[in-house]
């Protein structure tokens, strides 16, 4: 209210207050909040300045970055293209605002399935961010980890321990062993190394993205609950049922308590959860999840 009576609020004065009070709920984890304020911001800079700006740009890029926290997958992938566009004719195709929007693009169509135009986007992003700033670079290797995940996700395995260890290996030159680039990377290594059979190596790896992702934002948040799953998801592969069946009964119910039970990955955690409960022929508790992901996705 004192800033709305102090700069109005048909400027560029208030968006920036609208979008820092998205960021600080953002960064507590309340999205729903934080996507409210975000199209706030989005809304009163579209009213306000040239249909192409970068600071409308820079508003769908974090509108759709919320939206892919919160698995609005769709919405997100359509806010992304629009920033893409926006950035191109802004500017030149080598920005790294392009090659970074890429990169956002290209996670979410990875979330979506939609293989071959991420990787291209990926390859291409890539590509651009060892121009840029090198191969040793945080985002470049980020990038590589993303890149690393995909493969994971078409099943092109040894490709993608080949690319995850590489990046993890430069990763340690520049950046603390529990930074989130490195334990996302160890995440997707660790599911990688599961379904080559590489068993005890993944669980170790799995171990440390988990104490990674917890020491940096802590025991709920989404990359903390995913590297639990994955740990989950490495003991069922290795025949740990017990510890399996532990972990990924006390992700699922996190999930549904802090993500809410129709976000993708608690529903990811319910199939696995049958999945699994089927695999060790408990038809009843397979059921249980299968009508959970079932009802829930309605």
């Amino acid at each position: 209210d004192l800033m709305r009576r102090l700069v109005g609020t048909e400027n560029t004065a208030f968006a920036s207050v609208l979008n820092n009070l998205a960021e600080a709920k953002r960064v507590r984890g309340q999205a729903a909040v934080a996507e409210s304020l975000y199209r706030a911001d989005l809304a009163l800079r579209r009213r306000i300045l040239p249909k192409v700006h970068q600071d409308i740009a820079e508003s769908l890029n974090n509108l759709a970055l919320i939206l892919l926290v919160e698995g609005k997958y769709a919405e997100a992938e359509a806010m992304e293209r629009e920033t893409l566009a926006m950035r191109i004719a802004l500017g030149a195709p080598d920005r790294f605002e392009v090659s970074n929007t890429e990169t956002n693009l290209a996670i979410i169509l990875t979330r979506e399935h939609k293989y071959a135009e991420a990787e291209s986007l990926l390859t291409r992003a890539l590509a651009e961010r060892r121009r840029l700033f090198g191969m040793n670079e945080p985002r470049t290797l980020n990038t590589e980890q993303n890149y690393g995940s995909l493969l994971y996700a078409e099943g092109r395995y040894a490709e993608a321990q080949a690319v995850l260890e590489d990046a993890l290996r430069r990763m340690r030159g520049v950046l603390p062993p529990d930074h989130r680039f490195a334990t996302t990377a160890m995440k997707w290594l660790a599911l990688t190394l599961s379904a080559r059979g590489l068993h005890d190596s993944a669980r170790v790896v799995a171990a440390r993205s988990v104490a990674g992702f917890t020491k940096q934002v802590g025991p709920v948040h989404s990359g903390t609950l995913q590297a639990e799953r994955a740990l989950g998801l490495v003991d069922a592969a290795a025949g740990r049922r017990a510890a399996a069946e532990s972990l990924l009964v006390a992700t699922y119910d996190r999930q549904r308590a802090h993500l809410g039970r129709r976000h993708p990955q608690t529903l990811e955690t319910a199939r696995d959860l049958e999945s699994f409960y089927r695999a060790w022929g408990k038809p009843e508790m397979a059921a249980r999840y299968r009508r959970l992901a079932a009802d829930t996705a309605q």
